[in-house]
């Protein structure tokens, strides 16, 4: 009807437009309508940084919303909201205790009635009550039903300090069993910090405009080489055009409606080489040969415009670390899974020292 009215949140429904105000949480998994702004992810994705968000933009419930209102579309509300699902993974991990802990606990209930009888005896044969307080407070179990929940909650805290997410703290009990180690590629085995290397002009298009209108999309994104491509944009001195929509496309990319000044809007999507054919079927025809390393096609109004390449830097403790995992912990396979292209993955799996590689996964 037009009109902001307060409900509670369990009366929400999906397709239901809300209006997240200025540094409030956003209650709902969703996509931006309308309204400019940032938001804070960072209980997400463990990340310091300030998401931009724009009409097309997907939020997600528990984000803080910055300094602008923002209207959004209900996606997903209640138990099917990314917090509330995060909240759930909790609830079952406190719920799942370690063989160790639950032996420890069995072994507790037996212990406690024995060490009153022993503390009783003392106390009836010497007839000193301090007897009693001395008997009970050496044959206490609380050593035994507190030492092992503190070995765990250490060690998973431990863990977390080094970037390892936990969720069922019982694997710890079954590591020494382990044999088959499975590494990631961004982020893991590099760096997690791509930087742009090179831009190819697929156009009479200026390189710095090419990138332009790159970053102006990117701003949005939280793909790993949005950040690259900013970084680029801003050590040129480029400004950035404004976005009125933007979206993810299955089998396309990022899609979104560029506005440059005292120029006509112009409909810019990021895409990887295999995808081009879907959005200019000509392109492909225009593109360089591919010269390893990471890489995205820039398409305006339906016409690839131009390639970037990216670079990530392996991680210099990646080879030794990989080496050490067979003499030190008896792993006898070790593999590396990527959803890159398979020439990247495997350039960083000769670096590393890693013989199984899987490309292409999602």
């Amino acid at each position: 009807e037009g009109r902001l009215t307060d409900v509670p949140l369990a009366e929400l429904a999906v397709g239901d437009t809300i209006v997240v105000l200025p540094h409030e949480i956003c209650p709902v998994d969703g996509t931006v309508v309308s309204g400019r702004g940032v938001m804070d992810e960072s209980y997400l994705t463990g990340e310091p940084y300030r998401m931009r968000k724009a009409a097309g933009s997907t939020v997600f419930s528990g984000a803080i919303n910055g300094e602008s209102a923002l209207e959004v579309r209900a996606d997903r509300v209640g138990e099917d909201s990314r917090y509330a699902k995060i909240m759930q993974v909790l609830r079952e991990s406190e719920q799942q205790r370690p063989r160790l802990r639950r032996l420890a606990d069995t072994l507790g209930g037996l212990y406690t009635p024995l060490a009153l009888a022993l503390a009783v005896a003392a106390w009836w044969a010497s007839g000193d009550a301090i007897r009693f307080l001395a008997v009970l407070v050496v044959a206490t179990p609380c050593p035994l039903l507190i030492g092992i929940p503190v070995a765990i909650i250490g060690a998973v805290s431990l863990a977390a300090k080094r970037g390892i997410v936990i969720r069922d703290p019982a694997i710890l009990e079954r590591l020494d069993s382990c044999r088959t180690a499975i590494f990631d590629k961004t982020g893991t085995l590099t760096y997690g910090r791509p930087q742009l290397t090179d831009i190819v002009p697929l156009t009479d298009q200026p390189a710095a405009e090419v990138l332009a209108l790159a970053a102006s999309l990117e701003a949005y994104s939280k793909h790993p080489l949005a950040g690259a491509v900013l970084e680029a944009a801003s050590d040129r001195g480029l400004t950035l055009f404004d976005v009125d929509s933007l979206a993810e496309e299955p089998g396309k990319g990022l899609v979104g409606r560029v506005l440059p000044p005292a120029a006509a809007a112009r409909e810019v999507t990021i895409t990887s080489r295999q995808k081009l054919s879907l959005v200019d079927p000509a392109g492909a025809e225009r593109l360089p040969e591919q010269a390893g390393g990471l890489e995205c096609v820039v398409v305006a109004d339906g016409q690839a415009v131009g390639l970037l390449r990216f670079h990530d830097s392996p991680r210099l403790a990646g080879r030794p670390f990989v080496a050490h995992l067979a003499p030190a912990h008896g792993l006898s396979r070790v593999m590396l899974v990527s959803g890159d292209r398979e020439s990247e993955v495997r350039w960083l799996a000769e670096i590393v020292g890693i013989d199984e590689v899987h490309a292409g996964i999602s």
